[in-house]
């Protein structure tokens, strides 16, 4: 057998266990995917990727990818971390992260 990567949960093959195949293709799993799916090609429809961004308190911002959970998870727990965002580029300058800020506070005030 050959070494790849192919994106997804192995549901296929003959070593994915039982209960991970059935979980992953229980009907409130698919209902819950779906519904995020639809969700998110209504904020996104240029299919853009997703990323995180956090403004800290003294005026800085940083982004990082959604599927980058250790950074996202580091950021989160900052205390310095005011504001997050979840923003679409295909990948955002700090000023283009700045000004997703003062527009979502002008939007809010």
């Amino acid at each position: 057998m050959s070494f790849s990567y192919e994106p997804g949960p192995d549901l296929v093959h003959g070593d994915c266990h039982p209960s991970i195949r059935d979980s992953a293709l229980s009907v409130e799993v698919q209902r819950l995917v779906a519904a995020e799916l639809v969700i998110e090609a209504a904020t996104n429809p240029k299919s853009l990727p997703k990323w995180c961004a956090f403004q800290h308190s003294n005026g800085g911002v940083v982004a990082h990818p959604d599927h980058d959970r250790r950074a996202v998870e580091i950021c989160r727990r900052d205390c310095d971390v005011v504001q997050e965002r979840a923003i679409y580029a295909v990948y955002p300058t700090p000023d283009e992260l700045l000004e997703r800020f003062r527009n979502d506070a002008d939007m809010i005030a």
